[in-house]
């Protein structure tokens, strides 16, 4: 979990009153729903500003200790958002019931059992993912784009996001370039088929996300396993019984409308890197070849990939140079994997066509 800042402050409330009802645990705003990061944040408020007291001094006491403190924080936040999952007390975040321990604290003015108002999407906010393509073995790395039509900055967003297991495997999320400053919190659960990632700008708003377009917010690394089409959905189902995908902007939530994307994985091509003229040995004709290409209008390789000896993407004059460093002056490396030695795969997903050379299965 990651806190930017340590609070080690903690504030004790009890209620005037000991009256009692049925509450949602971890319910803060009394809204009929536990939505972590906007719980989090309301209690937050009521603890160290001058925000309106909950309606339920029970349900932000969300590890049922008695006491209304930052651990209540920390734990609506470890229940949405950590590897392994925190189970709330009970009654739960799902139902509302009463509260099995006695306390001081009083719960006598919520009245949000039969649940909020459902959620529609909101046209003025957008997550949207990519539709990309790629061989089985490589790794590529997306970015979730988000807009923001309005003129409101963001306290904090949620996001969920599905994939086939099956076909690719996720290998990493990292905030985007578009959170340019280190948040309060951040914290991403990784499940086998998906992930769930919440994070909130700030505890007081001292710093948000500003509004604009295709900001990417979190960049997603797979790794290509097996042929086949994956889709990449938002989903809710990893929230653990909460809402998944969200923004949140003042003191409220917005769902934003979704644009799916999904990962077309092909059969791995194999090839040797640098055998650019295809004749299965990496000598001076390679990089001869490369440069008769691309200078004197030669044919191209039969695989390009087997050209682009620095594996950069690109067929240019660095991957001659990069052959002729490879082979005569004893210090470079060879090329890049499978390298020019044995048939293998690309690692790296490329625009580069490749058809495989015979003695690799081609």
């Amino acid at each position: 979990m990651k806190f930017h800042r340590s609070v080690v402050l903690l504030v004790f409330l009890s209620g005037a009153a000991f009256g009692q009802s049925e509450f949602r645990r971890g319910d803060a705003n009394g809204d009929g729903r536990v939505v972590p990061i906007q719980d989090g944040y309301w209690i937050i408020q009521s603890l160290f500003s001058a925000a309106a007291p909950p309606p339920c001094y029970d349900a932000i006491d969300v590890n049922d200790d008695g006491m209304s403190n930052l651990l209540d924080v920390i734990e609506l936040f470890n229940f949405g958002y950590l590897q392994t999952g925190f189970p709330v007390p009970a009654p739960g975040v799902t139902e509302c019931g009463p509260d099995p321990t006695v306390d001081l604290l009083s719960c006598a003015t919520y009245g949000s059992c039969p649940g909020g108002a459902p959620l529609t999407t909101d046209p003025d906010f957008a997550y949207r993912l990519p539709t990309i393509e790629g061989e089985a073995g490589q790794s590529v790395t997306i970015a979730i784009e988000f807009d923001n039509a309005t003129v409101e900055e963001l306290v904090g967003f949620s996001v969920g996001v599905c994939h086939d297991p099956g076909v690719v495997s996720l290998s990493g999320v990292t905030l985007g370039s578009a959170v340019s400053v280190e948040p309060d919190y951040s914290e991403v659960r990784v499940e086998p088929d998906g992930f769930v990632a919440g994070v909130l700008m700030s505890f007081f708003y001292h710093s948000a996300l500003e509004p604009g377009f295709d900001l990417e917010i979190f960049e997603l690394s797979y790794d290509l396993v097996a042929p086949g089409v994956a889709s990449l959905d938002f989903c809710d189902d990893l929230g653990e019984g909460t809402l998944a995908n969200y923004v949140f902007h003042g003191f409220d939530i917005a769902v934003p409308v979704s644009t799916s994307g999904s990962v077309t994985v092909a059969a791995p091509t194999l090839f040797r890197r640098g055998d650019a003229n295809g004749d299965t040995i990496f000598d001076l004709a390679d990089p001869i070849f490369g440069i008769m290409h691309l200078f004197a209008g030669g044919a191209p390789p039969l695989c390009r990939d087997a050209g682009d000896s620095n594996d950069d993407g690109i067929l240019d004059l660095s991957d001659g140079i990069h052959m002729l460093s490879a082979l005569f002056d004893g210090v470079s490396p060879l090329t890049p994997s499978p390298g020019p030695l044995t048939c293998g795969v690309d690692p790296t997903a490329d625009s580069l066509d490749c058809a495989s050379p015979p003695d690799c299965g081609g």
